[in-house]
């Protein structure tokens, strides 16, 4: 189990058990240097982690943007954080206190 800040998330369908499309979440480890994308929940959860490097690729962007967290790419190319509290503090700045999900 890990540890992910909620960079962003969110639900169109609340009100559908099994969605395969909502909600929509991304989370970022910053020991690893990845991110955590889960779609859907219930029977319809799906999910993966990727390192960072890879989760910049314009095929992951779609994600992003849905989400409205393309910042965040721009957040972790231009703030050269060398420390997980420097990065926390950071984020909170720009977010408020994330929420942690352990996954």
């Amino acid at each position: 189990m890990k540890d992910y800040y909620v960079i962003a998330q969110q639900d169109l369908s609340p009100g559908a058990a099994h969605s395969s499309e909502w909600p929509k979440i991304i989370g970022y480890l910053y020991k690893d240097k990845s991110f955590l994308f889960l779609e859907g929940k219930g029977h319809g959860l799906m999910g993966g982690e990727l390192p960072e490097s890879t989760a910049k690729q314009l095929k992951w962007r779609d994600i992003f943007i849905t989400l409205n967290a393309e910042w965040f790419l721009v957040f972790l190319d231009q703030k050269k954080i060398t420390n997980e509290k420097d990065f926390l503090d950071e984020l909170t700045k720009e977010i408020g206190d994330p929420d942690i999900l352990t996954y």
